[in-house]
């Protein structure tokens, strides 16, 4: 007799929003077989009373999820509770996203004998911690699968001996229905004051240095000079954000720049913008 039991799998994130890569991982989920495959959500996070973002999504979705712990940066108690977790859920594979968790991919594959399969969604350079950080990276070249999501990724991940044979490109998806269709048109700009009149020029992203938001608020000067009634939305969150602001204000764009922070829904912001700019 076979054991029919569907295959838990536990992915591993560090972070407490609903960005990027885990938008990817639940818009995954929403196709997975459930009747082969149990996803189980670990997610690392500092010690605190509410429930964060992802906990709150996981949920809606009927995710299962464990919250592991740590007191600071990286905490050695982070090992002992990925494997509890792993114990009691009988995974038989390990995914994991970002150097963190790359490092407890590594340890529960030693220890318990499991695949790991570590994603690779991109690398920043806002400090020198992280830039030590994404050097860590060098751990997957143990992991029985890396997933890098662009060429350049790819590329950056066989520098560091990723063997070729175990590296695969594997771009972001993109949901065809975000829902923007049952959106009605003038929530965001209502929310913050822009015209109907007004072209609505957007950047969505976390505001770093490497995704351009700078850049942007170049172009959108220029552009105020053949356009002037346009208007701009930097929608996000990050440790660029006072410099973004500080030069958007040293360029005179302060009635016209609008910083919005971090959006979500975010249907409301791409039903109401005009042009989607991707700086980075």
């Amino acid at each position: 007799m076979t054991d029919a039991r569907p295959a838990t799998i536990l992915v591993l994130m560090a972070t407490e929003r609903v960005s990027g890569p885990m938008k990817g991982v639940f818009q995954c989920w929403e196709h997975l077989d459930r009747t082969r495959y149990r996803p189980v959500l670990g997610l690392l996070r500092r010690k605190r009373q509410e429930a964060s973002d992802a906990e709150i999504e996981a949920g809606r979705k009927g995710i299962a999820y464990d919250v592991l712990e740590q007191s600071c940066a990286f905490d050695p108690g982070l090992f002992l509770t990925a494997r509890r977790i792993s114990v009691r859920h009988h995974i038989a594979l390990v995914q994991t996203h970002g150097y963190k968790t790359h490092i407890l991919g590594l340890f529960l594959k030693r220890c318990l004998d499991v695949p790991w399969i570590g994603f690779e969604h991109g690398w920043t350079a806002e400090n020198w911690r992280v830039r030590f950080y994404h050097r860590l990276d060098w751990v997957l070249r143990y992991a029985d699968r890396t997933i890098a999501v662009s060429e350049e990724l790819r590329h950056r991940l066989r520098g560091l001996g990723v063997p070729e044979s175990r590296l695969l490109r594997v771009p972001n998806a993109v949901e065809a229905d975000e829902g923007w269709a049952a959106c009605p048109p003038g929530v965001f700009r209502r929310a913050y004051g822009i015209p109907d009149d007004s072209p609505l020029v957007t950047v969505l992203g976390r505001i770093t240095r490497e995704k351009g938001q700078r850049v942007f608020l170049e172009a959108f000067r220029r552009l105020l000079v053949e356009v002037p009634h346009a208007h701009a939305a930097i929608v996000g969150e990050g440790v660029d954000e006072s410099n973004v602001w500080e030069l958007a204000r040293s360029f005179g764009l302060a009635e016209s720049v609008h910083l919005a922070g971090w959006q979500r829904p975010v249907a409301p912001v791409y039903v109401d913008s005009d042009v989607v700019v991707v700086p980075s």
